[in-house]
């Protein structure tokens, strides 16, 4: 009888035993997958970062553009032009209006009223005889009488005192007028440029001129 009862016992030792070692494989096998799975997972989260990601310095830039210049007068600007354009150079004439030149104004400062401001504008023109006057209509010095805009202050500042020995109390302020300027400039696809023999028959007309890259506009 002590043998069956040892021979049952060596059995659910061995069935244990077994059963024990199936489940750590399975768990191992559920382990090796699952941490397969989160591989997986974490290298297609890794390339779609990759792929999203921007590189850098390959920003996308504008075109550039080539433009000759700055001309203050146009005839020089067209002198220019007809000479590049016999030698194959396909530029064009652009004018702007962008830049700014210093000024100075003469004025008298705001009347009370525009008819007080034109009374005075009659006095200087008939009892002085002063020309080229008129009654500034806008912004800070409304109901004001303009005097004159003069490119040089030395004129500016003869045109003050002349008003002021007159008994009128002239001012002289500082300002930019528009100003044109002449350009020359590139189609944006041209890749032709100006020899140095060119570049000196340039500034043989205009010493100042020089070659300007920017971003093109759209």
């Amino acid at each position: 009888m002590k043998w069956v009862i040892y021979l049952l016992l060596l059995a659910n030792i061995s069935f244990f035993a077994w059963h024990y070692q199936a489940v750590g494989r399975d768990e191992r096998r559920m382990q090796a997958e699952q941490q397969n799975r989160l591989d997986g997972a974490v290298r297609l989260v890794m390339l779609k970062e990759v792929k999203t990601e921007p590189e850098v310095g390959t920003k996308s830039r504008l075109p550039q553009c080539r433009s000759l210049g700055p001309f203050d007068k146009r005839i020089q600007a067209e002198k220019v032009e007809n000479l590049l354009q016999e030698q194959g150079v396909p530029v064009s004439l652009r004018v702007s209006n962008e830049a700014r030149r210093k000024a100075y104004w003469v004025y008298l400062q705001p009347a009370a009223s525009r008819d007080a401001a034109k009374k005075m504008a009659q006095k200087l023109k008939k009892e002085h005889r002063i020309k080229d006057i008129f009654i500034v209509g806008t912004g800070d010095i409304k109901n004001g009488i303009s005097l004159g805009v003069f490119s040089k202050f030395e004129l500016a500042y003869r045109r003050q005192a002349e008003i002021r020995k007159l008994g009128f109390d002239a001012q002289l302020k500082d300002v930019k007028l528009p100003a044109k300027e002449y350009w020359l400039e590139w189609p944006p696809q041209s890749s032709v440029g100006l020899s140095a023999a060119q570049m000196e028959a340039v500034r043989k007309i205009n010493d100042a001129a020089s070659i300007v890259e920017t971003d093109c506009q759209s």
